[in-house]
């Protein structure tokens, strides 16, 4: 309980520094290069490795409809490191927030059709599963990246229609509180996902009843020689 009164005390104080939380699910207004082609951007841009190998993201697999399955490993996405730097990085990681936005309304992760897949039905819409296990209370206790993060991870909402379901799992007191201060600007993103704590044994079955078992992480009840469609990062 003083855990839980801690971290709701160090978000208020955070939320009071800024009075541009409603427009959070704005996309940044610098996503694209000066003369870059608006439709181009998101295949031609490639973030700097500072961002790209600290934030991956993943397609393990797709689901019993053909859906792709997208991992967000939020709770391991250590975005304090990036703003206390400040710099041009700032900005390359919201633009990278940006594009994986962009390709999530591209259907970008669509599974490709082909012969060997054809009697596999071909969707636009994902499953996707946000990971928040080893978030921690340095992430939220610098206003800046509190800021940045319920910012960023707001532009999530935009994705609703094209997301089918998905699952928000170790998620921890400090995730579980962020949750409640951005749910305003999650609202619709929030209802196409089941959210679960950190207890393993509780939400690994659900998950394996929902998906295919080859298609998943070890972590998440996987085979150990498990290969990603795709990592991106």
């Amino acid at each position: 309980m003083v855990l839980r009164m801690l971290i709701f005390l160090i978000l208020f104080q955070n939320l009071l520094g800024t009075q541009q939380a409603r427009s959070f699910t704005e996309l940044n207004e610098n996503k694209k290069d000066p003369g870059e082609d608006t439709k181009n951007w998101v295949d031609s841009w490639v973030a700097p490795d500072v961002v790209k190998h600290k934030f991956l993201y993943y397609i393990s697999g797709y689901d019993y409809d053909g859906r792709p399955i997208l991992v967000l490993p939020w709770g391991n996405w250590d975005t304090r490191t990036i703003v206390e730097k400040g710099g041009e990085n700032v900005q390359n990681l919201e633009k990278y927030f940006d594009q994986l936005v962009q390709r999530i309304l591209r259907g970008a992760f669509t599974r490709p059709s082909n012969n060997e897949t054809e009697d596999i039905p071909v969707s636009d819409e994902l499953v996707v599963i946000v990971d928040f296990d080893d978030l921690n209370l340095r992430q939220i206790t610098l206003p800046e990246n509190f800021r940045f993060l319920v910012k960023n991870v707001a532009k999530i909402n935009l994705c609703f229609e094209k997301i089918a379901y998905g699952f928000a799992i170790n998620v921890n007191s400090v995730a579980a509180q962020m949750m409640e201060v951005v749910r305003p600007t999650l609202a619709r993103f929030l209802e196409k996902v089941n959210v679960y704590g950190t207890i393993t044994s509780f939400w690994k079955p659900i998950l394996l009843k929902t998906l295919p078992a080859d298609q998943l992480h070890p972590a998440y009840g996987g085979p150990k020689d498990f290969r990603p469609v795709k990592v991106y990062g």
